[in-house]
């Protein structure tokens, strides 16, 4: 038995009155490039690990950009 997490992707029609880059300019301009947190963050799926060592290492090896 496998586990599934589903999100939508909905990048090619838009939904209401919005397209695609309406919302994300939005959210640009509300929450800027989230480098400070906002409750806003919260909404999330959380996956728990025993050690982040080896996740920082990865992210920092590949220059992803993260709010610690």
């Amino acid at each position: 038995m496998g586990f599934g997490l589903h999100a939508i992707n909905c990048t090619h029609h838009p939904y209401g009155d919005n397209t695609i880059a309406d919302i994300e300019h939005k959210i640009e301009k509300e929450f800027g490039d989230f480098s400070r947190f906002s409750p806003f963050m919260d909404y999330n799926a959380a996956f728990y690990v025993h050690d982040m060592d080896r996740y920082l290492d990865q992210f920092l090896e590949d220059k992803i950009e993260f709010l610690g």
